[in-house]
């Protein structure tokens, strides 16, 4: 379960929310998240094990996440997906972050992203975690593609090295029958 905060008061809603999940003992089966990444370091305070995610909107350039991310030990980076680039993926894993993707029906300024098979395999193959999406059927069935995609990938890389290997065995009787020859 995630529970996205957007209070202002940060102290008091971090300590409530905190508060009711203590009391339903649940905090193993959620997460926190929000575009306001000061509830990250509340909850620090805390010394809380509750993951925190943090969004990031579709109106804010990304080159690199923001350094303060890296202060929390564990959770996601959130992002728009029209705003994932490979090089992005690659940063938030470096860091050792999950990277989730966020939808939403509206454009964002200069990028135009629809909900497709073939973007949600764009993700995918981008090395993406998770997807929430509004068309979880795309991303179902962009995710057989993949699975399908690397099981052939892996076939192809088994039927060359068995190539590979016969040649090598061949190559080497052939060796072995010139030296019995020349015995």
């Amino acid at each position: 379960m995630n529970i996205e905060l957007k209070d202002k008061d940060i102290k008091t809603t971090t300590k409530l929310v905190l508060e009711l999940i203590k009391e339903y003992n649940n905090h193993n089966q959620l997460c926190i998240s929000s575009f306001n990444h000061e509830y990250s370091k509340e909850l620090n305070t805390y010394q809380s094990e509750i993951q925190f995610q943090f969004l990031y909107n579709d109106d804010l350039v990304f080159e690199n996440p923001k350094n303060e991310i890296y202060d929390n030990k564990q959770g996601t980076v959130n992002l728009f997906y029209g705003c994932v680039t490979q090089e992005l993926v690659n940063e938030i894993h470096s860091r050792n972050f999950g990277v989730m993707v966020w939808c939403n029906k509206r454009k964002a300024e200069n990028i135009t992203v629809e909900e497709t098979e073939e973007t949600f395999l764009k993700l995918i193959n981008m090395g993406v975690d998770i997807i929430c999406a509004n068309k979880p059927e795309l991303v179902l069935s962009a995710r057989k593609r993949y699975i399908k995609n690397y099981l052939e990938t892996m076939e192809a890389i088994k039927n060359i090295e068995t190539i590979e290997t016969i040649k090598t065995i061949e190559a080497n009787i052939e060796v072995d029958n010139v030296e019995a020859l020349a015995v």
